[in-house]
């Protein structure tokens, strides 16, 4: 496999263009930390665009961040947080990660909920596509009307889409003050209606997570709680959310859990980890068929992070049987072995297969860029 090093915008185009002309497909990469996301490619050469990087304007007053998509996150995060910014959808920030290939896997922690997903915080960007052509999409403003809504439809497309080099993305205040409760449970399911009491009630968090024994701080099954904003607002609210939800042995956690919880690091040292989302009502008849020592749900049960079990396809067959079609399972992690042996991504619907076959074809018709990462 050759590497070709792409270091602005006229290289992309000459990559891209080559491609097609020798059909050589390319994968494309960055800082590499999500390569083992979804099917392996089947690729010939690797296209590095990690010179694409750098913020290229930043408006704390209009939180408005343009960068290249290879700007590591670590050091948008001190950026950001210099401002008391930052993003609000909770990408994960392992060691040599970046914007845009956050983004491109739709990389989104505990609070998509409650502030919205990698998706609706990706504002606009400049592409190649496989075309070998340069576009635009979107614009630096909140509400854009020019035409379709492009960053949406390039948000979790794994680039097979486009080659991006420059990115808009929103960013928000950070708050005041976080606060995580912990609250040992005695009862799983009566666990899980709590936590979807909490949504529905009105107590304006932004987390909440159950934890089997096993993998709890307290060695009890527990939920855990987050409270954003002032300290007199989040002290309120949480007055307000004892009195009426009727949790005990309620204590406040000297750490912040999230960032790891948000992205199955609770399950790390897992060779194999499932992510599952699903309706929260549907989660108890779910997790009753799993161990208790190998799962943990986000998102007051919406999203389950589980380890597999020890049959030959990790537990995907039963896993997608129990599903019944209302939910999604993703691999996340697993050996090259096992993703090209499983269907990585949720089967879809015939309908919507034949969508993203013409979306790719539109933008992508000699299939060069990532072909078969997303299983088509």
């Amino acid at each position: 496999m050759a590497q070709i090093i792409a270091r602005d915008v006229p290289d992309v185009i000459a990559a891209v263009t080559s491609a097609i002309g020798t059909s050589r497909p390319l994968e494309i990469i960055a800082g590499g930390t999500r390569r083992a996301l979804g099917v392996a490619t089947h690729t010939v050469d690797a296209l590095d665009v990690s010179c694409l990087s750098g913020v290229v304007d930043y408006q704390p007053g209009e939180l408005i961040l343009t960068a290249g998509p290879a700007t590591l996150m670590s050091d948008l995060a001190d950026l950001l947080g210099s401002q008391g910014q930052m993003f609000a959808f909770e990408p994960a920030s392992e060691a040599q990660s970046t914007l845009g290939g956050a983004l491109m896997v739709g990389c989104s922690g505990s609070r998509r909920p409650f502030a919205g997903s990698a998706r609706d915080h990706f504002l606009g960007f400049h592409a190649v596509s496989g075309r070998g052509e340069a576009f635009k999409a979107g614009g630096k403003v909140v509400k854009n009307v020019t035409g379709y809504d492009l960053p949406k439809i390039f948000a979790g497309s794994y680039g097979t889409l486009g080659v991006l080099n420059e990115v808009t993305v929103k960013v928000m205040p950070r708050p005041e003050l976080t606060q995580t409760l912990i609250a040992t449970i005695d009862d799983i399911a009566d666990g899980f209606d709590v936590l979807r009491g909490i949504m529905r009630g009105d107590y304006e968090v932004s987390g909440l997570a159950l934890l089997p024994c096993v993998l709890s701080p307290n060695g009890k099954s527990s939920l855990l709680i987050r409270l954003e904003g002032t300290p007199k607002s989040v002290a309120a609210r949480k007055q307000n959310l004892l009195a009426h939800v009727g949790l005990t042995q309620v204590d406040v956690l000297d750490y912040d859990p999230w960032y790891q919880l948000g992205h199955g690091a609770y399950l790390q040292k897992s060779p194999t980890l499932w992510r599952i989302s699903l309706p929260p009502a549907r989660v108890m008849t779910l997790v009753a068929q799993l161990d208790d020592n190998t799962w943990y749900a986000d998102w007051a049960g919406g999203r389950l992070f589980w380890t597999g079990d020890v049959s030959d396809d990790a537990g995907a067959a039963r896993l997608r049987t129990l599903l019944g079609g209302q939910g999604h399972a993703m691999l996340v992690r697993a050996d090259a072995g096992l993703r090209a042996a499983v269907a990585v991504f949720e089967p879809m619907p015939a309908g919507l297969v034949a969508l993203s076959r013409q979306i790719k074809a539109q933008f992508d018709p000699m299939a060069v860029l990532n072909p078969g990462r997303m299983g088509f």
